[in-house]
């Protein structure tokens, strides 16, 4: 039999031999490496894109309640010039990442002094507040020599009050997080 009758023989069957297989598996070995880095890199830009939806709703429940303080303090209950004047800053836990605590990954809250403006068209005061929320955080990373950058979710709100100057009593118009837009700086 010669060599050529041999290979001939082979094809007829129909069977693989060991190169083909080697080659078989080193292709599922690195498609497969592949899909694993690829979940790897996905799984990861899903936790960031969390994160910045979880900040962007610490910044609404912050503009939220200095809308509130500001309403209430409208009618009767004052906030303290202090608080209005000053930069405001306090951490708090924004992405709870392992048992300990020094795994976690804690935001800076910061809001900027409160502006108000004061418009008297006709017989009535119209006040304005300007409240600005900032929540401030440092992403994560694997390598301790790689810092990624320092990411930030700004909001702000006008919320406006406006109350008769004949009558003396005045009626709240609190508007939140919708009447004076919001979104990133």
């Amino acid at each position: 039999m010669t060599i050529s009758h041999l290979n001939s023989r082979r094809a007829e069957r129909g069977g693989v031999d060991l190169i083909q297989f080697i080659i078989a598996l080193i292709i599922i070995g690195i498609a497969a490496a592949s899909a694993t880095f690829s979940l790897y890199i996905g799984r990861g830009a899903l936790d960031s894109e969390w994160r910045k939806k979880r900040a962007l709703e610490i910044a609404r429940d912050e503009v939220e309640y200095w809308t509130a303080l500001i309403y209430e303090g409208q009618n009767g209950m004052t906030v303290p010039i202090t608080l209005q004047e000053q930069t405001i800053k306090r951490s708090e836990v924004l992405d709870p990442l392992g048992d300990g605590v020094s795994d976690d990954i804690v935001c800076s809250i910061v809001r900027e002094p409160l502006k108000k403006k004061i418009i008297l068209p006709g017989s009535i005061d119209i006040e304005n507040y300007l409240i600005k929320v900032h929540v401030i955080w440092q992403e994560p990373s694997d390598n301790p020599e790689h810092s990624f950058p320092v990411d930030t979710v700004s909001l702000q709100s006008w919320m406006i009050y406006k109350a008769s100057i004949v009558g003396g009593s005045g009626s709240g118009g609190g508007t939140g997080g919708g009447s004076g837009g919001g979104g990133g700086f």
